[in-house]
């Protein structure tokens, strides 16, 4: 039996079709969090594609002190490790964007933010499940993170959001 049931969604029914998210993690170092969840703790859903890894993959070029990289390099190494642990698992970015496009927007003026990630984060890994955009709408809390500003209008990455979604579309 294994210590932690974080895939099980079994019982008196079966086994669900529905698609569920588990541990999530923050950051680029997400590759021993979910080579620990399986391999240590034995948690259950290894390589079903209904279990997604839930990341947030605040990232925004930032070099990291102690690696001496930039983060989106050491997100791509990290997700190398769990595909090289032989995790197969759909990565699904519950939360992504938000602050940390901000924070490379102000560093890159006239820079796409979206157009970036794609290229240095998404296009990297083929398994993805999911992009959910945090926050979506104004927060007085973090007001440079939404799609929207304070009177309703698309940001510059809201606006480099829904452009980026309309040019993917078929």
């Amino acid at each position: 039996m294994p210590l932690v049931q974080c895939g099980d969604r079994g019982g008196a029914r079966g086994r669900s079709k529905a698609a569920i998210a588990i541990g999530a993690t923050v950051g680029w170092n997400v590759g021993p969090w979910f080579i620990d969840m399986f391999d240590r703790y034995g948690c259950v859903g290894r390589n079903d594609p209904t279990i997604w890894l839930d990341v947030h993959p605040y990232l925004s070029g930032r070099i990291e002190k102690a690696e001496r990289k930039q983060d989106w390099t050491l997100w791509n190494d990290a997700v190398r490790a769990i595909r090289a642990d032989g995790i197969t698992n759909p990565l699904a970015a519950t939360e992504w964007g938000a602050r940390s496009s901000y924070t490379w927007q102000t560093a890159h003026p006239g820079g796409n933010y979206v157009r970036t990630f794609q290229n240095r984060v998404t296009s990297q890994e083929e398994n993805w499940a999911a992009f959910i955009w945090f926050e979506m709408l104004y927060d007085k809390a973090m007001p440079n993170a939404g799609l929207f500003d304070p009177t309703g209008r698309l940001t510059t990455a809201g606006a480099q959001y829904v452009d980026h979604l309309h040019r993917e579309r078929p």
